[in-house]
């Protein structure tokens, strides 16, 4: 009998020694367990999705909360204080049972170092209570990239439904980009001879920027210039230019006229700005530029070519000190209307020349056109104008801010607005007859420099990825919040 009780005693000796002996495993295991359900829950709510590069899970979620201004969606990372409070208590609970290596005393919970501890144990699916953050809509490949020219000169133009950009690509209404096809007519043995750009069914002439020729290579003339702003041919068989002319230690303008039959009719034309000046458009038979003084003050003329020698400048209006700024639109806006952009004035190409709309100087401004109607966004402080052959009148709408990288640009229906915070990018989209009603866009989560336009119904953005890309990805953000990167045709 007291052999019997002796055996039970140890038995139950022993049970406890392993009991004992085996805690340390189990807790090891039982932490773990909850640092992965508490880390998985952290992590999902702090980066969203789970990737293999913390900086850009970071950027990914930052460009998704930038494109949604108001609380309480901007209060991430705070509304994953429980779930990171707890991933952090459970860390250090796994640390005291031989778990992982203990955190700093006095690390946060929302830190990058306690963010990258936290990920290795990331393998469960989070609680369906966790708030996930909204993340980028996309990521740029090399082949999604494209060669654009500079936006300081963009022209854009709406043919057949589309946009044009300098003439060299075209981004279609279904988002496709191709290259337009380039006048590369040569005339045989002068390689370097180009054709001059003619009305429909004018005669074609060439010219070598020295002199210029007729289609059997013969010249029109002795004169030569070195250098010209304008050259068009006629259905009348006539070709006008404006040129530089040389004389001895002296060039002036002139306006060239050769008519068939006749002598070269000349005349003297000074536009009073450098004919490299950024201000000088060309809109077929017209040419539009600035009369500036030394003070930086001046008027906005137009000349029409197509009367030849005879053709006298018109004064359209006042212009004011020029701005610096890149994010001017720079160019023509054409549709069914023509529309440019004089900084700061506004001419609309009407029925019998051109209308001047007297604009005031903004630090920024953006220029959409379609149909017989142009949008100009101006900013700062934001002000829309919608413009018409009869002149432009102020559109109602709030004056947000727009940072100190944000971009503005409407429609006749909406407004958009680029948001920049840290490298990420957003778009808010806003409907222009009540600004309540409004979409936040996630875009890219980092980008170095952006320029938007709104064409179509939509926003086209020029992402340039860093600073020193030569290549550059075209981004569409519709309405409705749909977003693609545009690739080539």
């Amino acid at each position: 009998m007291n052999r019997r009780w002796i055996v039970v005693g140890a038995s139950i000796v022993v049970a406890a020694a392993a009991v004992v002996a085996s805690r340390p495993l189990w807790m090891k295991w039982r932490t773990r367990s909850a640092l992965e359900e508490a880390a998985s829950n952290a992590c999902a709510c702090m980066l969203g999705r789970h990737g293999s590069d913390l900086e850009a899970e970071l950027l990914a979620v930052r460009a998704g909360i930038i494109a949604k201004p108001n609380p309480p969606d901007r209060l991430w990372p705070a509304r994953c204080k429980p779930w990171g409070e707890a991933a952090l208590a459970a860390h250090a609970e796994a640390a005291r049972w031989d778990g992982p290596v203990p955190l700093p005393a006095d690390a946060s919970w929302s830190s990058r170092n306690a963010l990258e501890a936290l990920r290795v144990f990331w393998v469960r699916d989070p609680d369906p209570r966790v708030p996930l953050p909204e993340t980028r809509g996309f990521e740029l490949n090399q082949n999604k990239l494209v060669t654009i020219i500079d936006d300081e000169r963009l022209d854009l133009r709406i043919a057949d439904g589309a946009l044009e950009i300098n003439g060299k690509l075209r981004i279609n209404r279904d988002d496709r980009i191709e290259q337009i096809e380039q006048n590369t007519a040569s005339f045989p043995g002068h390689p370097t001879w180009r054709a001059i750009d003619g009305e429909p069914g004018s005669k074609r002439f060439w010219t070598d920027d020295s002199r210029f020729y007729d289609d059997a290579g013969h010249a029109l003339g002795s004169e030569w210039f070195i250098g010209r702003t304008f050259a068009r041919s006629f259905a009348d068989g006539r070709l006008v230019a404006h040129v530089e002319a040389a004389a001895i230690e002296a060039t002036y303008g002139e306006i060239w006229e050769y008519a068939p039959a006749k002598k070269l009719a000349r005349s003297r034309f000074e536009p009073g700005a450098p004919f490299t000046s950024k201000s000088t458009t060309i809109v077929d038979e017209w040419m539009l530029y600035k009369h500036v003084g030394e003070d930086g003050a001046g008027t906005v003329a137009a000349i029409d070519f197509s009367r030849g020698a005879a053709a006298k400048p018109i004064t359209l209006g006042p212009v004011d000190k020029t701005s610096r700024v890149l994010a001017r639109t720079y160019g023509t806006c054409r549709a069914r209307g023509t529309f440019v952009d004089m900084d700061p004035s506004f001419l609309i190409r009407s029925k019998t020349g051109w209308t001047f709309a007297g604009l005031q100087q903004s630090i920024n401004r953006i220029v959409s056109c379609d149909d017989d109607v142009a949008m100009v966004t101006e900013w700062t402080p934001l002000e829309i104008r919608k413009c018409t052959e009869e002149g432009c009148a102020l559109v109602s709408f709030p004056r947000i801010d727009a940072g100190r990288e944000g971009l503005f640009a409407a429609d006749e229906h909406h407004v958009f607005q680029v948001v920049r915070d840290d490298g990420a990018v957003g778009v808010h989209v806003y409907a222009l007859a009540n600004p309540n009603d409004a979409k936040h866009v996630p875009v890219l989560d980092r980008a170095w420099e952006v320029r938007m336009r709104v064409v179509a119904g939509r926003a086209l953005l020029f992402v340039q990825q860093d600073r020193l890309a030569t290549k550059w990805a075209i981004v569409s953000v519709r309405p409705d919040g749909a977003v693609r990167v545009i690739t080539p045709m």
